[in-house]
């Protein structure tokens, strides 16, 4: 069944693309729309036929945060029926966050609250120039609770201390600047610039793509320990004689482009 919130669809190239399409509501968030995302998402991740994933968004925001009527509802709910509701979002920020492809973000528009939390949870992150961020709950009375480990991790507590305080809204540069974006570019140059980092990506092994994924979110803040050196020492040593890993090396040596197996 068609999502009346955003566009699936996937290519031949392996490329999955994801695009928000609720122009009315800024692409906010509602428990809907969250529940569709989880089950496109996971889709994804079983589809072995998919090497990367893009999300994008039309319109004027790439996503607006939390729907209002939406907020509204939760306002009359009680404790034990917002948990529900809380726990949805946070099974969204897991399943993007720990998804087994590469994750790309196209942004455009403004980017507020959740919608900031999804751009934590990709692993590239590109937006036009111009586009603006805020993470505005403290002026609803509410905090970023369940995007704050997500947000935390990508641009520090000593940046979150400001933004989650202030609630206010900021620039593109000031996102580039704090590491929420990996690249701002103008907008005619967008999909141009999106298109080189999938050919980079589709360039690689597919299990070498999802474990270097892995290998970020398990050596991150380590301490740099026999044990940790050992445990990547070990990793290497089974990569390099998979049968991906021994064609990658194949085809390196004898100058040509690998056939990754299946």
């Amino acid at each position: 069944m068609r999502s009346p919130f955003f566009v699936e669809e996937t290519g031949s190239d392996g490329v999955a693309y994801i695009t928000l399409t609720k122009l009315e509501t800024h692409n906010s968030l509602n428990g809907e729309l969250i529940g569709e995302l989880i089950d496109a998402i996971v889709g994804i991740e079983d589809d072995r036929r998919v090497r990367v994933l893009v999300i994008s968004a039309k319109g004027p925001s790439f996503c607006g945060g939390a729907d209002l009527k939406w907020l509204k509802t939760m306002s009359s709910n009680s404790v034990e029926e917002n948990l529900i509701e809380a726990r949805r979002l946070k099974r969204l920020m897991s399943v993007l966050d720990n998804l087994n492809v590469p994750t790309i973000a196209r942004v455009q528009g403004n980017v507020y609250g959740g919608g900031i939390g999804l751009l934590c949870c990709c692993d590239i992150v590109v937006s036009m120039a111009g586009t603006f961020y805020s993470l505005p709950e403290v002026r609803m009375g509410l905090i970023p609770a369940i995007i704050s480990p997500y947000v935390l991790r990508t641009i520090g507590p000593r940046q979150a201390r400001r933004y989650f305080l202030t609630g206010e809204r900021f620039s593109t540069d000031q996102a580039l600047q704090i590491g929420l974006l990996h690249q701002v570019v103008q907008g005619d140059m967008i999909d141009l610039t999106i298109d080189g980092i999938i050919k980079d990506l589709l360039k690689a092994g597919p299990q070498a793509l999802m474990l270097a994924k892995q290998l970020v979110s398990d050596v991150a803040d380590r301490q740099i320990d026999d044990t940790l050196l050992d445990e990547t020492a070990q990793l290497i040593a089974e990569v390099s004689a998979s049968e991906e890993g021994l064609e990658g090396i194949r085809a390196f040596l004898e100058k040509r482009d690998p056939e990754w197996p299946d």
